[in-house]
């Protein structure tokens, strides 16, 4: 490889990294979101 090469596959790896990290927050944020709803509903329902 050379360096071309190099910061490629450097590239690639910080952008899959970011995607990954990205989709763990985001469904992070959904599961609390529709747990706080629920609670809500159970908060309106007394």
């Amino acid at each position: 490889m050379n360096a071309g090469e190099d910061g490629i596959y450097y590239l690639f790896a910080a952008y899959t990294v970011i995607w990954v990290l990205l989709s763990v927050y985001l469904f992070s944020m959904s599961s609390k979101q529709n747990k706080l709803e629920q609670e809500i509903e159970q908060l309106k329902k007394m």
